[in-house]
């Protein structure tokens, strides 16, 4: 049986299109309780195991080479089904809030075709995903990339594949969402993040939900 989710913000989308950020914001302007997917996974991945998400938990035990240097198309196919168990982790985790409160919940496991059963209208979700060159622009600036990747043998194609398959997975979730006509916002640094934050607030019509609190 399908939760009543209808409390539920969605913020979806590919890597290093500043959902975070927005979705901090979002939280403090509007009250919500944020539900931020990475940081609730470092518990959830210590509780899986081969039989209940065996993606997960095969990833994480492949070396860097193993996992960086396979071919893209492999990386992309992976990673949706990681995606997938992820998401389950985070569905257990929602029907255990409490519904008095709106909850925004921010992550790149949501993609488009696990989350779109659970919406009872299109204006509870949106997807960020940044173009190729907003990303590789912004990914080279995190200093943790190194650490990631120091243990690869060929660290510069281990990145180019990183890149390769974010951009194949951003590219996937606009049509995904295209299909399902969702609300999708295409990040190339046009525009700041206050003013990337008040596009999703409209589009997620949180200035109508909430007494029309504006940002």
């Amino acid at each position: 049986m399908i939760p009543n989710f209808d409390h539920i913000y969605w913020l979806g989308g590919s890597p290093c299109a500043g959902k975070s950020s927005i979705a901090h914001q979002l939280a403090e302007q509007f009250d919500l309780h944020l539900y931020h997917c990475d940081t609730e996974f470092e518990r959830q991945q210590a509780q899986v195991t081969a039989e209940s998400a065996p993606t997960i938990h095969q990833l994480h035990q492949l070396s860097c080479d193993e996992l960086w240097l396979r071919p893209v198309a492999e990386q992309l196919r992976t990673e949706i089904v990681y995606q997938e168990e992820q998401f389950q982790l985070i569905l257990a985790d929602l029907r255990q809030l409490p519904a008095k409160q709106k909850i925004l919940v921010e992550g790149s496991a949501l993609m488009p075709t696990a989350v779109f059963p659970y919406l009872s209208r299109p204006a509870q979700a949106i997807w960020l995903v940044p173009t190729a060159t907003f990303q590789r622009h912004h990914y080279a600036q995190r200093p943790w990339i190194h650490d990631v990747l120091q243990d690869c043998t060929q660290p510069a194609q281990a990145f180019e594949n990183w890149m390769q398959r974010d951009i194949a997975y951003a590219n996937w979730i606009r049509q995904e969402t295209a299909v399902r006509q969702l609300n999708c916002l295409v990040v190339d640094g046009r525009h700041s993040i206050e003013e990337n934050c008040r596009r999703v607030a409209q589009a997620l019509g949180l200035q109508i939900n909430l007494n029309e609190k504006t940002l």
